[in-house]
């Protein structure tokens, strides 16, 4: 029906856009289904519209749909049917850019409406940066007119992505006012989702004890409440910490039970995420075989539902295996794509730990003082993050530096390590990837 500000019938539409399409101002992608504007086009009509007067009015609505858009799309985004929604997403993400631009404008319950509706798609697909900085500067512009539980997913999401990069003191910061606003609201499931990600938190900065006692209290609130899919969550993390403390067979035992739960919930990311630290855990236990056989199904999950985070996670620890095998010609590309992925979407952890184990392969090959420099970088980059080496992964890093040492002498092992050190992590990974030995990456949970 035509309005005042919008005098054009809803059926002549269609026939408008054809038009429009014939005399070439507008494309029409058929695969997708979707009208769009040229460039120049959409910058014309946008600045006539702003000329009019009018342009408030539409980006208000323009805001509101995106926003309605992102509310929708969110609960879908880890199950079944995750990788339509994400695609859907993908497709308005310059529509999403230019809502959230006008949030700006509009105050702060609509930036934190809207971004903390986007911090999955956002971790999902890569644009931890991107996504960080919307979500801080949400978060930072004040909370007045969002409500305690907007605020909440907001900082969740926040600080999602700061443990994603790496800053594990940002992402602690978050969970505790979060933790705090949920228990305000006695919202069990949203406190149990803080404990969670502190113990999460906790584990990266090898505070493992603390880690082991948040998840078992929010894995004892998730059989609370019987929600399924968030006790397969806590038992993957249980998991994983388990093979960090290198307690393997327990950590199969909570994995195993985690799989089988997501498995029948056809939570696809859930499943990659207990097959890749499966694969770990069978990987230290000796068993090679079984462990690529859950990575490869990993690598299959990740991609099906499109996370490049997990992807380059999983692509590392499948190379990881196969240096482990003694096949260094198969590790070497998945090493490279994992490395360079990991520096495209800015996962610090990940980078640190390419960066850090390429260096005994690069000791194997002979080339020993490129080998400790590279540990020297990876020492000092950990430093910065507060992520120190799980219990397998340190017992190899001691007895490559022990042999380096013993092979250059003192004085050149002392030099190469302050040279390290002395690194940026842009100069550590250039490095790295300059070595065609590039080497096995540790565990990447």
């Amino acid at each position: 029906m035509s309005t005042p500000e919008s005098p054009i019938e809803e059926h002549e539409i269609l026939d408008l856009l054809t038009a429009l399409v014939d005399k070439s101002l507008v494309a029409y992608d058929e695969s997708a289904g979707r009208f769009d504007l040229l460039e120049t086009v959409r910058q014309y009509a946008r600045d006539r519209l702003v000329d009019s007067g009018g342009g408030a009015s539409w980006r208000d609505r323009h805001l509101a749909r995106f926003i309605e858009l992102a509310e929708e799309a969110e609960p879908h985004l880890t199950g079944a049917i995750a990788a339509e929604w994400l695609d859907r997403l993908e497709a308005d993400h310059d529509n999403i850019r230019a809502a959230l631009e006008w949030t700006s404008c509009r105050g702060v319950p609509a930036s934190v409406r809207l971004a903390g509706s986007l911090w999955r798609f956002w971790e999902i697909r890569g644009y931890l940066s991107e996504g960080r900085l919307h979500l801080r500067s949400a978060i930072q512009s004040g909370t007045g007119g969002a409500s305690a539980a907007e605020q909440a997913r907001a900082l969740t999401g926040a600080g999602l992505l700061a443990l994603d990069q790496g800053d594990y003191d940002e992402a602690a910061s978050f969970f505790e006012e979060c933790l705090a606003l949920y228990r305000g609201l006695k919202d069990r499931h949203g406190e149990s989702a803080s404990l969670n990600n502190l113990g999460i938190a906790a584990a990266n900065q090898g505070q493992h004890e603390r880690a082991l006692r948040l998840h078992e209290a929010s894995l004892a609130i998730r059989r609370e409440l019987g929600n399924a899919r968030l006790i397969a969550m806590s038992l993957n993390n249980l998991g994983a910490l388990s093979s960090e403390q290198a307690d393997y067979r327990q950590a199969i035992v909570y994995l195993e039970e985690s799989l089988a739960i997501s498995q029948r919930l056809r939570n696809l990311r859930s499943v990659a995420k207990s097959l890749n630290n499966l694969g770990i855990a069978l990987s230290f236990l000796g068993d090679h075989e079984g462990a690529l056989e859950r990575l490869d199904a990993a690598i299959s999950a990740w991609a099906e539902v499109g996370d490049s985070v997990g992807t380059a996670r999983c692509l590392a620890n499948i190379a990881n295996v196969r240096i482990e095998q003694g096949d260094c010609q198969a590790a070497r590309p998945l090493i490279r794509q994992s490395l360079e992925i990991a520096r495209e979407i800015g996962d610090r952890a990940l980078i640190v730990t390419c960066v850090d184990e390429s260096a005994l392969v690069t000791a194997a090959g002979g080339m020993i003082e490129r080998a400790v420099t590279l540990w020297g970088a990876a020492d000092c980059l950990r430093s910065k993050i507060g992520r120190p080496r799980i219990a397998g992964d340190h017992e190899r890093y001691v007895r490559g530096n022990i042999s380096a040492r013993a092979a250059m002498g003192k004085p050149s092992y002392v030099k190469c390590i302050a040279a390290g050190r002395a690194m940026t992590m842009d100069e550590a990974i250039e490095l790295a990837l300059e070595d065609s030995t590039l080497g096995p990456p540790q565990r990447a949970t």
